[in-house]
């Protein structure tokens, strides 16, 4: 039996915050749905769990000089607000 399904992770923008995903989690997208940022994962349901860090800046906002790998970037507000979303390293 395949334990692999994709699951939906509500994010705020901000600083980098820990998800809790299944282990080898493959992000998939991120997007806007109902006024929230949401990222998708395949995942296996079986497999244990680890602390991904994600994090989301503003257009114009300070980022670091690496800010890890671009997921992708969410409109909210009608497109007035623009947050671009990023894995951080494990160790960032």
């Amino acid at each position: 039996m395949n334990d692999k399904t994709i699951w939906k992770f509500t994010l705020a923008p901000g600083n980098a915050a820990g998800v809790s995903m299944p282990i080898g989690a493959n992000i998939l997208h991120v997007h806007e749905q109902h006024g929230d940022i949401c990222l998708w994962a395949e995942v296996d349901s079986k497999a244990p769990y680890e602390l991904r860090k994600i994090a989301i800046y503003g257009t114009g906002h300070e980022m670091p000089a690496d800010p890890g790998a671009y997921i992708g970037s969410v409109h909210l507000a009608n497109g007035l607000l623009v947050f671009h979303v990023y894995e951080r390293a494990p160790h960032d």
